[in-house]
This record gives C-alpha cells, structure tokens and sequence, in this order.
C-alpha cells in the first residue's frame, strides 16, 4: 500500500493534503460552511475496511454528531456507516481512500452547514453519546439493567450487585431496576435468577421518568447538570409529579431512569444522584453544591419486552397470540424454539414422551435433559433464554386433547408428531366438531429428501385430506401426496431390533423442517397468509439413492421449495369440486 499513491489520489479530489510522521499518517483539509476541516488518519498495517478518519480538535464548530468524542474535545472518530457493510478494493487502496474521503467530506459539510440536520442526528444517536460519558472502558462503564416499558412514569427498585459477585456475569454485576408490577411477574424468573435479584441489597429512591421532548446529549460532563434540570423541565406531568415527591423526601441516593423519542424510536438512559448525607432529590444546581451531591450519568441496558423482541427479529403484535403446540421431539422442540424466537407470547406444548440419549444429536434438549420430559424440559430452556413468554407444558397425546372447550382457546394448533393416522384421526374430530381454530400439520421425511407442513384455514378452500389425496387413484389415500419419497418402501432402519427403528434424518433437515412450519404459522398469525396453505423444502437424493429408495414424481419435478402454495386439491371428496 503506497501512502504516496494514495496522497495523490486525494488531491484529485481537489482537497489539500498531505503526509506526515515519516508517510504514516496523512491530513486532509477542506471547506465546509465558510471554515476549513481537517482530517486526519493513521495507514494501518493492513486494510481491512473502509478507511476511518479523525476530526482533529479545535475546529470550534461545536458538538457534531457523527463524531465520536472522548467527552474533552470537539474531536474524535467520524463515523460513516458500518465496517462491515462496504466492499474495499484492497487491490487498489488508493480508490478506496478516495471513496472514504468523499464520504467523510460529504457527511461533515452537511452537518456543519445543516444545523437542523445536525440536530437530529445527534438525537439519533443519543446513546453512543451518552455512553461516552458513562465511560470508556468495557470494565469501568457505568450500566443500569433497567425493566421498564418507557411508556409512562413508575416508581422502580434499584438493587446494588453485591460486592462479590457470584459469577463474572453482567447481570451479577451491574445494578438492575424493575418496575414494582414486574418484581413478582412469573415471565420475569430467569431474569431475577440470572441477576440473583432476592438477596441483593435495595438502595435509595428510585423513578422512572417520560420526556417529551429531548435535546441531544451533553458535550462533557461539565456539561450534564445544565442539560438534565433542562430536561427534567420537559417531563411530562406524571414524571413531575413523581419528581415534586422525590424532592419532598430524604435519601442518599437517587435513581433516575428516563425515555425520551427520538428520530425513528425511542431511548434510554439513566443518571445515578449520590452523596454521604441525606437530603432531599436536589431541584437545582444550587442544592446540588449545598448537599455534596455528584451525578453519574449511567448507560441504560434495557430488558423490557418492547426492546428484546423487536430486536432480536421478534414481533410485538405476536405476543398476545396463543399456539398449542402437539409433539416435542426433534422438529417440535426446534419449531417451539423458532415460534418464541418469532414473538408468540403463549405456548402451550405437549407431549407424554422424555428425552433420551438416542434423541440428543438432532432435538433442542442437552444432557442434562435426559429422563426428563420433553416438555418440561423445553418449557425451562425456553423460558431462561427468552424473557416475557408463558409456556405451559403438558404431556397429554394428540388423541387426548380433543376438547372443544380447550381447542377454541387458542389462535393455532400446530402438530408435529410425524403419524399420519393419529393426525387424520384429529383432523375428522375437528371437521365434525366444526373447531374454528386453524390447524397446522408438519412432517420431516427421511435421508434429508425434505420437509412438509400444511395449513387448514376453516371456511376457506383445502383441508388436511387435501394433502392425501392419491395423485394415481384421485381418492383419498393413506400417504400424502406432498412426500417425496414414494410408498410402500421400508424406510426406518435398526440398530438392535425392533424396538430401536428410527427414521435417519440429520439436525441440518430438522432445522429446515422446522423453519418452513415457524414460517408458515407465523405468517398466519400476522396475517400475512389467510387460506388453507402448503410448503415444502426440497434436499438432496443422495442418501436416499444409497439406500435404494425411490422418489415421487412430484419430488422430481417440485420446483417450488419453500413457496407458500394453496393447500386446496379440486379431486378432494370433502372441499374439492
């Protein structure tokens, strides 16, 4: 990488530059808003991303966003968009240091002479900057685990890490806050667990506390007593209630956790009041330096349910809806897995049956689980990785579940128990007992050929006998007609007799499986999808050709892997026609 080459190439640009510190290092000066910007950066040993740039102190254009300060300066790190979402041409570093400079110039000069663009994405960025305040380093960051929806002013508990924590765990570690109507809630456990919330010591006063209006983070701490009675000024009338009685009271310690809208959400943050005597919230700086009081400004980590689902790819307008699920073992404890993930906020899962050793290799479950039930077991794991969710577990079979007054609770019924017998069974009781609560089926075929799961929407065309309708005979047949293997072939192998027959199948097809179901049911909840549906994903014939096992007609010509197809079928004797 020649520094010179790459001086040049900035110069067409038609900006002054230069190198510096023996060519390790180049400045870049340009015009923005009638002053001249300098850049600055350090060649790396090897470039890897699009090249960083530094604003170098002392421009007085004030606080600018974008730029990464370290809280004493009006310097620091320009920030153009994420390392890793941009090509670099490392065979020609020279064009990708033009490309870095015309962003750099671009982004600056629009900041520097668009106040109100400025502005704004200063508020868009409010928690990096706010974290700069709250410290640099990883292990002196001042974080606040904080439980609390954002939406309206509550009064919280703060409970203080114990000097020694018991585990090198964040949770353990940092102080956490809850919201009085969460301290107790049931979806809640694995967090109070995980932050061994019962035997901590509670401290101070604590208020959750709703802006209006925000403005953008201060400078430097210098800079945060001004700017938070500021902002304490646009609260809104609940939070200054909550405030006048904190004001009223006698502490040593203050707890105070606000949100505030900003462009395309909302933000968290939090600041910390202290001091060796007690006294009253302090209402100005006045009382600040009469009551010794010191205000740290602490980085919000939040937990509610409005970040974690959202965020992890979840959907908030799932977490009222209701599933049963029926069948835990490889696809079943995966699909209830992708289902949470997806933001189903109820499920109720159920199967008799426990883990075994046999199953481990290809089924959520770990050794631990082993003798277990399937659901119990999945309803922990579930529950400990995913705050918010209520899952029941129930070891009732298929057959036994066939009570209206429980079906018809629920917004679906998934069935993952891989009989077609039982299934057919289940799905005449709920055509003749007319449960209006759509039902969907899912299956995985052996030797890693694919995957099927079928949606019956009631009173719209295409029900489960659809999916078994002979594609020879035009009548309702005993094997659907969506596998890909073909019938009457021994398909199951052993190990050590009858009593160990499995199906072969990897964890690789039980995930497919899985996705193409959570797919489909989740899309019905949203609805996105709203009749009677079919999708299937297609694998490889290979296993399948070694076992000496022949393919459908259908498996040969399917071209439709993982498309949603209506279900309805014209030869089926009960909705065709």
């Amino acid at each position: 990488m020649s520094s010179d080459l790459i001086q040049r190439s900035i110069a067409e640009l038609g900006h002054d530059s230069w190198l510096t510190e023996g060519g390790s290092k180049i400045v870049v000066k340009f015009g923005a808003g009638g002053q001249k910007v300098t850049l600055s950066h350090t060649f790396p040993d090897e470039l890897l991303c699009l090249p960083k740039f530094d604003l170098v102190s002392g421009h007085g254009l004030g606080k600018l966003a974008h730029v990464l300060t370290d809280g004493n300066s009006d310097g620091g790190r320009v920030c153009i968009g994420d390392d890793s979402s941009t090509a670099v041409n490392t065979d020609r570093p020279e064009l990708a240091y033009q490309d870095a400079v015309r962003e750099h110039v671009l982004l600056l000069t629009r900041l520097i002479e668009d106040p109100a663009y400025n502005r704004e994405e200063q508020l868009r960025e409010f928690e990096d900057h706010w974290q700069i305040l709250c410290g640099k380093k990883t292990e002196e960051l001042k974080e606040l685990f904080v439980v609390w929806d954002g939406d309206r002013a509550e009064s919280l508990q703060v409970r203080h890490p114990h000097r020694h924590p018991n585990s090198g765990m964040d949770l353990q570690k940092r102080p956490i806050a809850l919201v009085g109507r969460s301290a107790n809630d049931p979806r809640l456990l694995s967090v109070r667990l995980g932050a061994d919330w019962g035997t901590r010591p509670v401290k101070g006063k604590a208020v959750a506390v709703r802006l209006i209006d925000l403005e953008p983070a201060p400078a430097t701490q210098g800079d945060l007593l001004p700017w938070y009675f500021g902002a304490v000024r646009r609260a809104d009338s609940t939070s200054r209630s909550e405030l006048r009685r904190l004001h009223k009271k006698k502490s040593g310690e203050y707890w105070l956790v606000f949100s505030a809208p900003i462009p395309d959400g909302e933000t968290l943050f939090a600041i910390h009041w202290y001091t060796r005597s007690r006294g009253a919230l302090p209402a100005s700086e006045t009382e600040v330096e009469a009551g010794r009081w010191t205000a740290t400004p602490y980085r919000v980590r939040s937990l509610s349910r409005g970040s974690l689902v959202p965020r992890g790819g979840g959907s908030l307008a799932l977490t009222s809806k209701s599933v049963l699920l029926v069948g835990c073992g490889s696809v079943g404890s995966e699909l209830a897995m992708q289902l949470i993930s997806a933001g189903v906020g109820h499920l109720t899962i159920s199967d008799p049956e426990t883990l075994s050793e046999e199953n481990l290799y290809r089924h959520a479950l770990s050794v631990k689980d082993i003798g277990q039930l399937k659901t119990v077991a999945l309803a922990g794991e579930l529950a400990l990785k995913h705050p918010w969710i209520e899952v029941k577990p129930l070891n009732n079979q298929l057959e036994q579940l066939r009570d209206p007054a429980v079906l018809q609770t629920f917004d679906l019924l998934v069935i993952a128990i891989g009989s077609s017998t039982v299934e057919r069974v289940f799905a005449e009781y709920c055509r003749q007992e007319r449960i209006s609560v759509p039902v969907m089926n899912c299956w995985l075929e052996g030797y890693g050929i694919g995957g099927h799961a079928i949606l019956t929407v009631p009173e719209t065309k295409g029900c489960w006998h659809c999916a078994y309708v002979d594609p020879k005979t035009l009548t309702r047949g005993l094997v659907s007609n969506l596998n890909f293997l073909a019938p009457d072939q021994v398909v199951m192998r052993n190990h050590g007799g009858c009593g160990t027959q499995f199906l072969p199948y990897s964890g690789i097809a039980v995930g497919y499986s899985a996705s193409i179901a959570a797919d489909l049911a989740v899309r019905f909840l949203e609805g996105q999808v709203t009749n009677s549906s079919k999708v299937s994903w297609k694998g490889s014939d290979e296993e399948a050709k070694r076992a000496s096992l022949a393919v459908t007609r259908r498996y040969r010509h399917f071209a439709d892997s993982l498309r949603i197809l209506p279900l309805h079928d014209d030869n089926c004797d009960l909705c065709g026609g």
